[in-house]
Order: C-alpha cells, then structure tokens, then sequence
C-alpha cells in the first residue's frame, strides 16, 4: 500500500515529505484494518463449520500446493482449527504481534526515507522529534527487549515505562495519531509552516 517509487528524488515543494510520512502511517493503519475484517470474515466462516458437521475443533486444515489425495503429498502448514481460531483473532497474541511490527516499520520510514530528506531540504545537521524519538523507544523495546519499554517516553502517551508494547486495534490508531501531531511540530520547526495535520479523513469531503 505504501508506494516509494520516487524515494531518492528530491522533493519540489515544502512539507511533501511530511505529508507523504502523514499518509504512509494512515496506510500503515489501514493494513492492520483491513486485515482485522479479512480475519473477522474468515472467522464467520470457521465457526460456521464447526457448528456444523463440517468438521471438528482439533481437525487440522493443511497448506499446499500438492494435491491432497495424493499419498505423497507433503503440506507446507498445518494448524488445527483451534489454533487457527487464535491466528484470526483480531484481540489475540498474533494481531497485536503483528501490530507491534508495523510500529517498527514506522519508525524505519522515519529514519532511513522521511528524516534524512528533511536534512537534506532545510540543510540542518540534525533533525530531532520528541515524538519519533519516542518511536524509537518502542521500536527498540519490540526488537530488543520482549516488547517491553524500559525508558521514559515525551510525546507518545500510549505505553509507558514498564509496559509490553503488544498493542490494540485503537492503541495502534493512538500512536499514529500523535505521531501525526509529532509532524505538525516538525513542520513548525524546521519549515517555518504549520501543516495543520489530522487524523484521518473525511468520509464526504465537499
């Protein structure tokens, strides 16, 4: 969802990195979204069977490109029912699991596309971000430490000092969230503008 064809061309007008990191974190919210309702409808359907005679709790359901009916067919994954009743649940370990990776890839857009051009653009040696710099943290909490924060946080209110960064639905929507006004604060700083940055979008736009 995420398109960088043009990464390493400059950008030819003021804020568009920021508004293109602003876009890039909706998107990154949208993935968990839209993976929250593949996951919902492929859960009706589970249970539909189960409630059924269709099969049972503990069968299993393989993965493969053999044919099953073949007696020399070798599954590349198999999980029994039960097991994938927790993969799909949108509030279970998997989800937040995955989550906590998309906070990662946030901080790598950060850090490696959006913030090197920042420098390049205003020709500033540093560029610094109470907000980003707590990203950090739980970036290097989830890689480095069980997911657990171990440092005090500035702008990121969603986790603080001790908490397992295994994040929800809305605490994922959260983070962003602030992240966007972390935007808002370095276009003040750094391009003298005021994006005036939200959230979201609106749903009938005039």
């Amino acid at each position: 969802m995420i398109d960088h064809d043009n990464v390493g061309v400059e950008s030819r007008e003021p804020l568009s990195r920021l508004i293109r990191l602003k876009d890039d974190l909706w998107n990154l919210y949208g993935e968990d979204q839209i993976a929250a309702f593949v996951s919902m409808s492929a859960r009706k359907q589970v249970e539909k069977c189960l409630r059924g005679v269709t099969t049972k709790f503990n069968n299993s359901i393989s993965f493969g490109e053999d044919d099953p009916n073949d007696a020399t067919a070798i599954a590349d994954y198999s999980v029994t029912f039960t097991e994938l009743l927790s993969w799909i649940d949108p509030a279970g370990h998997n989800a937040k699991a995955v989550r906590a990776r998309l906070i990662v890839f946030a901080y790598t857009l950060w850090e490696n596309v959006c913030r090197p051009a920042i420098k390049q653009e205003c020709d500033v040696v540093s560029v610094d971000s109470d907000a980003f710099g707590d990203l950090r943290l739980y970036r290097n909490a989830i890689l480095h430490n069980k997911a657990a924060l171990n440092a005090q946080t500035k702008a990121l209110t969603v986790f603080g000092k001790g908490d397992p960064i295994e994040p929800t639905a809305d605490q994922l929507r959260e983070v962003f969230k602030q992240l966007v006004v972390g935007l808002n604060d370095i276009g003040i700083r750094y391009y003298e503008k005021a994006p005036g940055f939200v959230w979201g979008r609106k749903l009938n736009p005039r």
